[in-house]
């Protein structure tokens, strides 16, 4: 539930690699479909989100490094930026069409990335397209940042070079998914917005995305929502969002707890059918979480006779 008021800024970030038999799954399918690996992170990163929120459209904060000005190569000095790309996920594609619809709203936020963000966010409000909440970044809240493998430590007479890990204790955004390309494969560094998540359902998160790309890996051309986010005998710890304790013997999953299972699951199940109408999970997932925001004002006025 997001704070009702302004957030702190206060951030946090897990760091955790990829399993090296996924890593190498992911590298081969971009290598063989010709999808490059970032457009096929940033697919899978987007699924993730999808299949968690049960929505088919949606708006990452991709990093870019703007350089495009003659000579801007030879500068120096931090000019990376954030591009908002829109994902598709609509129709039942597989994980490579995610990827390639993927790629290309990346290239299409490239080619437009001389519009700037406070002019885009005005010309979508002036339409009404844009309701913005004070209490979060406009046009995205999620961001995304691959780092391809660095080249070789400055080097200095008489000076010994080593990284330093340092976290400043802030989130710009709420979660921030970065990939980095390292001698032992892909790590991920996943920075959140303390204010609005746990650790340990995050790292719960991260679990189901290394199942359901798995998953995707083993059938590229599946119906993505069709993918499992769990495995067929999940552990308790990842049927209810975190990654602490088994629950004791007889402690029951809430009601809520269960729904959030069955989403997890499978969000393509039907779970109301009416007519010929039918509405999956995640559909009424997303409209029930649709429903609390529009209630919202309500709760924040007080109690409601």
């Amino acid at each position: 539930v997001r704070p009702t008021g302004p957030q702190s800024g206060r951030g946090a970030e897990l760091v955790r690699p990829v399993p090296a038999e996924l890593a190498a799954g992911l590298v081969k399918l971009a290598q063989g479909e010709a999808i490059g690996l970032h457009g096929l992170l940033l697919a899978t990163w987007g699924l993730l989100l999808a299949r968690l929120t049960g929505t088919e459209d949606l708006c990452v904060g991709v990093a870019v490094a703007q350089r495009d000005e003659p000579g801007g190569e030879a500068l120096i000095g931090f000019f990376v930026s954030a591009l908002p790309v829109r994902l598709d996920l609509s129709g039942g594609p597989g994980l490579v069409e995610v990827a390639r619809r993927t790629s290309a709203a990346r290239r299409f936020a490239l080619d437009h990335a001389d519009i700037g963000l406070d002019e885009l966010v005005a010309s979508l409000a002036d339409t009404g397209e844009l309701q913005q909440d004070p209490r979060t970044t406009p046009l995205y809240q999620v961001g995304f940042d691959h780092a391809p493998a660095e080249g070789p430590l400055l080097s200095l007479p008489g000076v010994d070079v080593q990284p330093v890990e340092h976290h400043p204790g802030s989130a710009k955004l709420e979660l921030n998914l970065r990939v980095e390309e390292t001698e032992g494969g892909l790590r991920l560094r996943l920075e959140y917005a303390t204010d609005l998540f746990e650790a340990d359902v995050l790292a719960a998160w991260l679990d189901a995305w290394e199942h359901l790309i798995a998953a995707g890996l083993a059938e590229p051309g599946r119906d993505v929502w069709r993918l499992p986010l769990l495995p067929k005998h999940p552990a308790p710890h990842q049927l209810h969002g975190s990654t602490g304790p088994e629950l004791p013997p007889g402690r029951l999953p809430t009601p809520l707890g269960r729904w959030l299972e069955l989403v997890t699951m499978e969000p393509g199940a039907d779970a109301l059918v009416h007519g010929g109408r039918r509405v999956s999970r995640g559909e009424l997932h997303g409209l029930a979480l649709a429903a609390a925001e529009q209630l919202r004002p309500l709760t924040e006025a007080g109690p409601v006779a």
